[in-house]
């Protein structure tokens, strides 16, 4: 199964400027080098401009790929985001 390489702050949320805070469940395409090559919208309630933003974040993302064995393959995760502009403290 696919994991980013680069952790999301508590395993979930997602820090993307402009974007009201909300969850969004995203269906992702992997493919065998770990990149994004495809996005699906399960379910949310962006707005097109916020979901322009969100697919450009996820983009962004690394993943270690899924594997067979030793081998790279492309690979889909269902991942139920936690979105806000900024970090709360």
């Amino acid at each position: 199964m696919p994991a980013p390489v680069r952790e999301l702050i508590g395993d979930s949320l997602l820090i993307v400027p402009g974007v009201s805070p909300q969850s969004a469940t995203v269906t992702l395409l992997i493919d065998d080098e770990g990149n994004v090559a495809q996005i699906s919208y399960d379910a949310d309630k962006l707005t097109d401009a916020e979901r322009a933003l969100v697919s450009a974040a996820l983009t962004a993302l690394k993943f270690h790929p899924g594997k067979i064995g030793r081998i790279s393959v492309h690979s889909k995760i269902t991942i139920v985001f936690l979105l806000d502009s900024v970090i709360n403290v």
